[in-house]
């Protein structure tokens, strides 16, 4: 029964299993977004991953530009840090 139900999700084969695959992908941003992640940590990545189970239905995709917000603050946030990790000289 197990291997049948991961057979249907990664088959993408009911509308459930492509509600799951859309939590697992919207998860793993919101891990990103909320945990330590190392300095080069590239958070572009998170804009385009797993976009395409977005369309399972409309609660997905809200929160996806939800999380693709946090996604740009934390980018910013990861571009200050490391510019300020460098001393700024003047000539």
């Amino acid at each position: 029964a197990i291997v049948a139900l991961w057979d249907e999700y990664e088959a993408e084969a009911t509308p459930e299993a492509r509600a799951v695959k859309a939590l697992d992908k919207l998860e793993t941003i919101l891990q990103h977004n909320q945990g330590a992640n190392p300095d080069d940590f590239d958070y572009a990545f998170n804009l385009s991953y797993g976009q395409r189970y977005m369309q399972a239905a409309p609660l997905f995709a809200t929160l996806r530009e939800l999380l693709d917000a946090q996604t740009r603050l934390r980018m910013a946030d990861s571009t200050q840090v490391a510019e300020s990790d460098y001393p700024r000289t003047t000539s």
